[in-house]
């Protein structure tokens, strides 16, 4: 190894001669500006490609956690962004995501029952990642590459099949968003230590780094990226090289234990799997083998991949890879071919911490694992087309590069179209695997809060007949029940769901939706109450209960939950009249008059907030300001009682 000292980032930029002999380095080749053309083209095509899917909706996997339900999206103030940097989701940490969610929320001024929600959304995602498709040309004319070559790796970065995952799934704007970052971040380095000049660029680089950290996890192989970064452009490899990085190292070391631990405390961590070291290590081996295929053949397109129940040959056969691997790597190596190498470490260092050998969350493989990943292996595909093809074989090469490339777009371009709802999502998944629960639960729940009742209820027979001891599925099949009025069906299934789960605060929250709507109130105010000791911020909870009060008669009660409710969701409308209906009640009507004002405000043109503010003000003896409510009610199509519009005559 050599002993040339290397150059620290805090100080001078190497010399010239650590740069490799052809390098035709920053945007010049051969003495001339770069072409943007590769760009503009890239661009273009990526943009039409996803511009298909901008009219998709919100999916019901994890959109309903991280955005629908999420209570820190219903506020954007101090309070709420604190909150969203010191909680998790599902056990995920990712604060950034969920922050430019709350900003799109509070600059449209987004209803997420509307379309032109995830209509915003979509928009975003894609943005981001046309940024990203920016960043990748940036950085791959720094490489000795020609304007073609350019061309083809940015472009397969953009439209590659499985980039759509990453792009078309709301909730993935993790990847999007952290891939900015971190390419934005190589981009720099690259520059930094390519550049004739001292660069001043190091505390932006960090910058950029603890962004990047923020939006995703999988950000903590920034500091490998860099060192294979480094072994391309011919930096000394020792251990100062490392050391200088230590900082780097460190926030990834203390991203990395963090999130493991977020993901354990939410019990996403698979540690109950039944396999052993040995197996996991196969499973890795094998995810290895699968990504290392679709960057070329991207087959079986699933956003879910679940764990085998037992592992076949094929596993096992998968762990050749690593000897085999080892000695591709030597001889690369032995042959001093870097930029092959730089493309198979870039890509290695960048999917090792996702090839699930701990194990997390429900599948072992994800298209949206490749984001970042697989820019080393487009880097490769691109230097290829330059240094391996001459003469008649540049022109083959470049008929097949460009029949692939269009053959990737379509195969995007019907993939995207499994993004469009939760039916066509879960279908999608169903037709690839057919003996697991999630997608026949996820179909269903969307197919019963679409009213398609008896599809719903299949799925969720079909889901129950695989695993009988799921809670969730009996709960989810209650509400059905529930909708349809089967009151006794459902109080079954939702008994059942609490006897496998205890501690489950929705379960009781939904048993005294269906004690409630047959008359039992001092039951369900009972199951209330323990729903909400086990789920305090559940929205659905708090409405259910003030309703339960207002029946026990216990109206302070119940404006304490409607002051609660108000403080989590305060733009949910509906809930100022009710206070403003259970303050007449309590004969607080001046009280009332703030409420009924705020309520109209938030929606002017409805009926019933007029009629009752007109019924108050005729309380109030402020006759004319009833009738002017009265008469705005009745043009706006609410029936009046012939005796009130005698009383404002």
């Amino acid at each position: 190894m050599s002993k040339k000292k290397p150059v620290p980032m805090k100080k001078a930029a190497p010399s010239r001669a650590a740069k490799p002999p052809q390098e035709k380095t920053a945007t010049k080749m051969a003495g001339k500006q770069f072409p943007m053309w590769p760009l503009w083209i890239a661009i273009g095509v990526t943009a039409v490609l996803f511009y298909t899917g901008l009219k998709h909706g919100f999916v019901n996997w994890d959109d309903d956690v991280n955005i629908l339900e999420n209570v820190n999206l219903n506020t954007f103030d101090w309070n709420s962004i604190k909150a969203i940097f010191t909680s998790t989701v599902i056990g995920n940490y990712n604060p950034l995501p969920i922050l430019t969610f709350a900003i799109e929320k509070y600059m449209f001024n987004l209803d997420f029952k509307t379309v032109k929600a995830p209509m915003v959304m979509h928009t975003t995602n894609l943005l981001l990642h046309l940024g990203c498709v920016y960043f990748v040309f940036r950085i791959l004319r720094r490489f000795p590459l020609s304007p073609m070559a350019v061309l083809i790796g940015t472009l397969l970065f953009g439209i590659h099949p499985l980039r759509v995952e990453s792009v078309t799934w709301i909730t993935e704007r993790k990847d999007v968003l952290f891939g900015i970052f971190y390419l934005a971040a190589i981009d720099q380095y690259i520059r930094y230590i390519v550049s004739d000049r001292k660069t001043n660029n190091v505390w932006l680089i960090y910058l950029l780094f603890i962004f990047s950290l923020l939006a995703k996890i999988q950000a903590v192989a920034l500091p490998l990226s860099f060192i294979m970064i480094d072994y391309y452009f011919k930096r000394p490899l020792n251990w100062k090289l490392v050391i200088e990085k230590i900082p780097m190292f460190a926030l990834s070391a203390l991203t990395g234990i963090v999130g493991i631990l977020f993901l354990s405390k939410e019990s996403t961590m698979n540690s109950d799997m039944p396999y052993n070291l040995f197996q996991r290590f196969s499973i890795g081996t094998y995810s290895l083998v699968v990504y290392f295929i679709k960057v070329l053949i991207p087959y079986k397109m699933s956003p879910l991949y679940p764990y085998p129940k037992n592992l076949d040959w094929s596993f096992y056969a998968s762990l050749i890879i690593v000897p085999i691997l080892g000695f591709i790597v030597y001889k690369l190596y032995k042959a001093d071919k870097k930029p092959i190498l730089f493309g198979l470490g870039f890509f290695f260092v960048n999917v090792v911490f996702v090839l699930q050998i701990l194990g997390a969350g429900q599948g072992f493989l994800a298209d949206r694992f490749t984001y970042i990943a697989y820019f080393g292996l487009f880097f490769i595909l691109a230097y290829a087309y330059d240094h391996y093809f001459k003469g008649n074989a540049k022109q083959i090469a470049k008929g097949v590069y460009f029949l692939f490339l269009p053959v990737f777009f379509l195969i995007s371009l019907k993939q995207i179209k499994i993004w469009e709802n939760g039916d066509t999502l879960w279908s999608h998944v169903l037709s690839w695997d057919k003996d697991i629960t999630t997608p026949y639960q996820n179909r269903g729940n969307y197919l019963r809060d679409h009213g398609q009742k008896e599809r719903a209820m299949a799925d969720y027979n079909a889901a129950i007949a695989l695993k009988s001891t799921d809670a969730g599925l009996y709960n989810s099949r209650g509400r059905l029940f529930f909708t349809d009025k089967k009151f006794d069906l459902a109080m079954a299934d939702y008994n059942k769901a609490i006897q496998l789960d205890a501690k489950n605060g929705e379960f009781y929250v939904n048993r005294a939706a269906v004690m409630a709507s047959i008359g039992r109130f001092a039951d369900a105010l009972s199951d209330l109450n323990k729903g909400l000791d086990l789920k305090p911020n559940f929205l659905n909870g708090l409405n259910n209960r003030f309703l339960v009060l207002q029946q026990l008669g216990q109206m302070e009660k119940s404006i304490a939950d409607i002051d609660m409710y108000l403080k989590l969701a305060p733009n949910e409308t509906n809930m100022y009249y009710e206070k403003a209906r259970t303050l007449r009640v309590l004969l607080r009507d001046q009280e009332a008059m703030t409420w009924y004002d705020q309520a109209i405000q938030r929606d002017p043109n409805n009926a019933m907030f007029h009629l009752e503010r007109g019924k108050a003000y005729l309380t109030l003896k402020n006759k004319d300001a009833g009738r002017a409510d009265i008469l705005l009610a009745q043009q706006l199509g609410s029936p009046i009682d012939p005796a009130l519009m005698q009383a404002i005559q």
